[in-house]
């Protein structure tokens, strides 16, 4: 009897540690597909003078980040959240006209201050921003997805990844 005792105990410990799910594996991923993204857009930056990649006109984050496909990198699943129900994109094809899993913040260069955001995932939203713009919604009618109890994930211009809450809604 006190051996199952302890196995149980074992079990319920090891579920609260490792999460008992996969949702820290997912966001784990996600973090390191903005860093792997980074990277890119990084060498871009190496290319053009450090800045980031643009496009005029651009509304989703989609067009300007798919110049960096198939020179800066190949793989294009690392614009996919494994947690997300984004369909998987062709490898080494841009993906202009489909749909990614991050936000991207035109505007940057490789010099910007560590405070300033370049990806995020899309509990932000993935639509196209500026430098300036802020990240989260300022009303709870806003098109994110943000929560009180959820996190974005934000890689900023000097490649450092971190989960960030969002502010509490205005009514």
């Amino acid at each position: 009897m006190e051996l199952l005792i302890v196995m149980f105990l074992i079990v319920v410990l090891s579920t609260l540690y490792y999460g008992g799910g996969n949702r820290g594996y997912q966001m784990a991923a996600c973090e390191k597909n903005l860093d792997t993204i980074y990277v890119a857009l990084q060498t871009w930056a190496n290319d053009y003078s450090n800045t980031f990649p643009t496009l005029a006109g651009a509304q989703t984050s989609e067009p300007p980040l798919s110049q960096l496909i198939p020179r800066y990198t190949t793989g294009a699943h690392f614009f996919i959240c494994p947690g997300s129900k984004d369909s998987a994109l062709d490898d080494a094809q841009p993906f202009a006209k489909d749909r990614i899993s991050y936000a991207y913040y035109m505007g940057h260069t490789a010099k910007d201050g560590s405070d300033q955001p370049l990806l995020s995932d899309r509990q932000v939203d993935t639509n196209s921003k500026t430098a300036g713009q802020p990240l989260f919604p300022l009303t709870a009618k806003s098109p994110a997805t943000t929560t009180a109890n959820s996190a974005a994930t934000l890689c900023f211009a000097t490649a450092t990844s971190k989960p960030v809450r969002p502010p509490p809604h205005s009514t």
